[in-house]
Order: structure tokens, then C-alpha cells, then sequence
């Protein structure tokens, strides 16, 4: 005996079918082509736009009227995340290279003291590139990202200064400089540095927790040259501590594991 199929429903139905041809799309889509492609209502399709756009699940560019996936689909999948996030964190990466020219880095803590290089994004009119390979380790302390990384751990000044003495610059700060940005990461939820890693190189950076607490990813940025105003600095750093939050919030990141 034949079972009836299931009653199923055509809002969820429809909104399901959208979120699919944007997630397999190589580009972000407007509301006519997400309608024509499947067969749409177009009022319909903006309302399910508009509805997915408000949880956090889509992200609209208002400029050039589109729609992509946002970190609010990351809810429903956390257990699949791992490096499936990526694919997801890079417009948001894109959209800081391109807003404020900078090269943007994605970290992965693999080991206690340690943070692997998992992606890169760089401004597309950019006349001079940082020279950094997907895969590259590097120290956790080190750099803007460093100092980030030991204020969202809470290391204490003797501890800290143990493991500054393993850490390896182009031009060196004295511990009490490094301290002071520590300090700094703390009060500000950024840390930055000024071409002690790299001569000429400057950076902002963030840890990111997972949903436990526990921070296990980072973001930076890296420029050459100083042509940014401290103004412009607050807002790079502001911006990369609201994505950080916003991905610690939606769940993207996953539970740091020692990889080594």
C-alpha cells in the first residue's frame, strides 16, 4: 500500500529552495534572478528575502542590490563547520579588504602558543602585497594578532613574560611596550602593532571564542606604510571586534583542538 506524500509547506518549501541557489551560486543574486530560477512569485521571494536577510541568515548589499549568505546559517550547522566556515567568512573578510585596503588574515589556533594561517584575502587595486602563504605557523603571541591572543587568554605579566622571550621580531618592542598592548588589547577588545614584527608592516587583530568561551580563531589585518589616522585605526579595530563578535554569536567558530 502506497503511502501519501507528506503535506509539506510552500513558504518553507520555497525559502529552503532559495537558500540552496544562493549557497551553490559562484555570485550573490538579486531578487529577479533568484525569482526567474526557480520559478517564484517575485513579491513572494523578497518577503522570504527580506525575512532571511532580518534573522541574519542572508546578507543584503544595499548598493548593489544582492543578496549572500550570512554567519546566521551557521546555527543550524555548527557541527559542520570546521573548515566549512571559511567559505562564509571570507565576504565578510572581502568586504573589510576592500573598505579599508588592507590585507585581511584568517588564523587557526592549533597548538597551545600557536596559530596556522587558514586564509587570506587582499584589496583588488593593491600596488604592494604582504608575502604570506596559506598553511604558514606562526608564534600566538606574536603581532597585533599576539597581543590580542594573551589578553583573551588572561596571561598574567610573569607568564607573559616568560614566552615573550621565545618570540622572534624584525624590530622588537621591550616587554613593556608588548605589555602595554596587551593592556591595550584588553581595554579596546583589538590588539595592534607597529612594524615590530615586520618593519614597514602594521596590523590590527582579534581572537575569536568559540561558543564555549574559548578563543580559537583570529582576524587580522596587515598593511604596509603608516597612512592610516588613529581615527581610522579605532575603525578598523572596531570592525574586526564586531565580525569576531557577531561570529562567536552565530556559533562559526569551532572548539579550539591541539593539532600539532
Amino acid at each position: 500500500m502506497m503511502q501519501n506524500p507528506p503535506k509539506l509547506v510552500p513558504a518553507l518549501v520555497s525559502g529552503i529552495a532559495i537558500l540552496r541557489l544562493i549557497s551553490q551560486s559562484n555570485e550573490p543574486l538579486r531578487v529577479a534572478q533568484i525569482s526567474q530560477s526557480l520559478g517564484l512569485n517575485p513579491s513572494t521571494c523578497f518577503n522570504i528575502l527580506k525575512t532571511f536577510t532580518h534573522l541574519g541568515w542572508l546578507r543584503f548589499d544595499p548598493v548593489a542590490k544582492h543578496y549572500s549568505l550570512a554567519l546566521g546559517v551557521l546555527e543550524v550547522a555548527s557541527s559542520l563547520l570546521r573548515q566549512g566556515a571559511i567559505p562564509l567568512i571570507r565576504p565578510y573578510m572581502e568586504q573589510v579588504a576592500q573598505a579599508y585596503g588592507v590585507t585581511v588574515l584568517l588564523w587557526q589556533r592549533t597548538s597551545a602558543y600557536r596559530l596556522t594561517l587558514v586564509d587570506k584575502t587582499e584589496p583588488m587595486d593593491a600596488a604592494i602585497r604582504v608575502q604570506l602563504v596559506i598553511g604558514q605557523r606562526f608564534p600566538a603571541l606574536i603581532g597585533a594578532i599576539g597581543r590580542s591572543f594573551a589578553a583573551s587568554i588572561g596571561m598574567d605579566r610573569a607568564g607573559l613574560q616568560e614566552q615573550f622571550r621565545t618570540l622572534r621580531w624584525q624590530a622588537a618592542p621591550t616587554f613593556e611596550e608588548y605589555w602595554q598592548g596587551v593592556e591595550s588589547a584588553r581595554r579596546l577588545g583589538y590588539g595592534t602593532d607597529r612594524e615590530n614584527f615586520q618593519i614597514g608592516v602594521n596590523g590590527i587583530g582579534v581572537m575569536i571564542d568559540s561558543r564555549s568561551g574559548v578563543p580559537s580563531m583570529g582576524l587580522s589585518t596587515i598593511w604596509v606604510g603608516n597612512r592610516f589616522s588613529e581615527a581610522q585605526l579605532d575603525a578598523i579595530g572596531t570592525r574586526l571586534k564586531e565580525l569576531a563578535a557577531e561570529l562567536t554569536r552565530n556559533g562559526a567558530v569551532p572548539d579550539y583542538e591541539d593539532r600539532r
